[in-house]
């Protein structure tokens, strides 16, 4: 999922730099694609927004609602979170720069959860061979 975020944060950025959208339509153009289709408080806040929500509401409502947040950490939405805040809020260039910070956040918990997986798998790879060898012992 963190990989979605950072292409998010990268489509984000384009659609700011090279088209000028308002965060709306940004909202409504990332839900169009399927690379970011596991992405679900995305649809959640451009539904919000159609029911006349403010952007800003619909993010952080659609943050807490969504069941996939479960997928990420806290902080993890954190980062999503403080993004849907700064969204908007400044020049072209200045969003562009908000992209690119939290894309680099995203890459940095990202790289951190790697190598958490890495380190937890060869625990859990350790503790089956041990349990394997347990039950030859206790079959023998």
């Amino acid at each position: 999922m963190l990989e979605k975020l950072c292409l998010m944060f990268d489509i984000v950025e384009n659609e700011i730099r090279y088209l000028g959208r308002p965060a709306s339509e940004i909202v409504a153009s990332l839900c169009a694609r399927t690379e970011l289709s596991g992405l679900t408080f995305l649809a959640d806040c451009e539904s919000g927004m159609l029911r006349g929500e403010d952007f800003r509401a619909s993010w952080e409502r659609s943050l807490s609602e969504t069941k996939n947040v479960r997928f990420f950490r806290s902080g993890d939405v954190g980062v999503i979170s403080s993004f849907g805040s700064l969204l908007g809020m400044s020049d072209a260039e200045g969003q562009t720069a908000n992209c690119r910070m939290h894309r680099e956040l995203a890459l940095a918990r990202l790289a951190q959860a790697r190598l958490s997986r890495d380190r937890y798998s060869a625990v859990f790879s350790g503790l089956g061979v041990l349990a394997g060898i347990g039950a030859i012992i206790v079959l023998i």
